[in-house]
């Protein structure tokens, strides 16, 4: 069975591929006994946090026999919850069809989902997913250069100079195929988003 970490790291890939960029990976280290009982006893209590924890260590085997359904199970409920990237974990899974049935309606809404709370990988895909009209969507330039433009802020906000960059790039670069009156309505929707987004941030 192909573990979490190597799935979200092929996705990556082809994401890097097409969009010459890679979303980021996390570190695998595998817990001791009493780390996966606290963590486990953390997660129980509806600590979101630990349930994606949680849920990763089940996809992979870490600490943990490998079980897939009870690694969705516990990333299901971290993503209920809201937290954003259990939220794109979940959208990578249904686009995939890897321990979840494939189902490109749940993929979409998890990572737009993902996408409104500003995680920059479900951004990324979005972009793509629009740029290319996959999973289900019709193609829209200018949706896929909004997704992107939040992209590029958000890993410019976590310090990510050359993720920015790379998205920038591909965004421009997209824009060559568009008019100038679609640029301007996708700057001008990329303004209004960002602003509804820090306006939320502050709340």
């Amino acid at each position: 069975m192909i573990g979490l970490r190597t799935l979200l790291w092929v996705v990556g890939l082809l994401v890097c591929i097409v969009l010459m960029t890679c979303a980021p990976s996390w570190a695998q280290t595998t817990p001791s006994t009493p780390e996966v009982t606290t963590i486990r006893a953390r997660a129980s209590a509806g600590d979101a946090a630990a349930q994606v924890e949680l849920g990763r260590m089940y996809m992979d085997g870490r600490g943990v026999p490998q079980d897939a359904s009870q690694g969705v199970m516990w990333l299901g409920k971290a993503a209920e919850q809201g937290h954003p990237y259990a939220q794109y974990i979940l959208g990578v899974l249904y686009s995939q069809g890897s321990s979840v049935p494939k189902d490109e309606r749940k993929a979409l809404s998890w990572f737009s989902k993902a996408a409104t709370q500003g995680n920059v990988s479900a951004q990324v895909f979005l972009g793509a997913i629009y740029a290319n009209g996959t999973l289900g969507v019709t193609k829209d330039a200018i949706t896929a250069y909004v997704w992107w433009s939040a992209a590029a802020v958000s890993a410019t906000v976590a310090k990510d100079a050359e993720l920015a960059a790379l998205v920038t790039k591909q965004r421009d670069t997209f824009a060559t195929t568009m008019t100038a009156a679609q640029i301007a309505e996708a700057n001008k929707l990329a303004k209004q988003w960002q602003a509804l987004f820090d306006s939320r941030k502050q709340q």
